[in-house]
């Protein structure tokens, strides 16, 4: 993972690749309106035939949406008690 971009306090992004086989893009995207601040959390990428194998025998779509919610659950959390 090689974050590429970090424009305070708006956007993170970052490069994945997983052992050369497949890539991906991460972002995290803040924006604020009337004292609410939302965050964005991206994934994206293509699936070489290996990774779309593993999608249709593990389900890591269905995992990966699970991890956003609860990061993002665990992130509202924690900036909500400071």
């Amino acid at each position: 993972m090689t974050m590429t971009v970090c424009t305070k306090p708006y956007k993170i992004a970052f490069d994945m690749d997983f052992n050369g086989k497949d890539k991906a893009l991460s972002e995290y995207l803040l924006t604020e309106t009337d004292g609410v601040t939302t965050v964005t959390w991206f994934l994206g990428g293509e699936r070489g035939f290996g990774g779309q194998l593993m999608n249709a025998l593990f389900k890591f779509d269905k995992m990966m949406a699970k991890n956003f919610a609860d990061g993002l659950g665990s992130l509202k959390k924690l900036i909500e008690s400071k």
